[in-house]
């Protein structure tokens, strides 16, 4: 959360591509909403999953209710769509943001033509399409 944080207050761009093995789970999202604008590439894996101790899976709700609020603060996200991610399934489970499941959760995004194109991104969120 400090590094994005950093990257709200200096008003950076994110994105996420397509090429990651392995996608963009557990913080890497935490990172990603706080971009001014977050871009991501069509099929690119974006997962969340709800903060908890990787040996027994015991929920840490602090730290979860001080994700959800972060959330808010710099992710632009409404408390319904904060607590939705904040409280995703375990690490093994977690929630895929599928576009499908974004519009289901109320997320609005625009289609821009490539990640490169990051500059004609005018929402807080944008898919690359190719």
């Amino acid at each position: 959360m400090h590094i994005g944080s950093l990257v709200y207050e200096r008003g950076f761009s994110t994105i996420i591509k397509r090429a990651a093995r392995w996608g963009c789970g557990s913080s890497c999202p935490l990172i990603w909403f706080a971009g001014r604008h977050a871009i991501i590439q069509r099929n690119s894996l974006l997962i969340f999953h709800v903060a908890s101790d990787e040996r027994t899976h015991q929920v840490y709700p602090d730290l979860v209710f001080a994700i959800a609020n972060y959330l808010q603060d710099v992710g632009g996200l409404t408390a319904r769509q904060a607590n939705f991610l904040s409280n995703a399934a375990p690490p093994e489970g977690g929630w895929i943001a599928t576009e499908a499941n974004a519009r289901a959760l109320g997320f609005r995004f625009q289609y821009i033509p490539s990640f490169f194109a990051g500059r004609n991104c005018e929402t807080k969120f944008c898919v690359s399409v190719p």
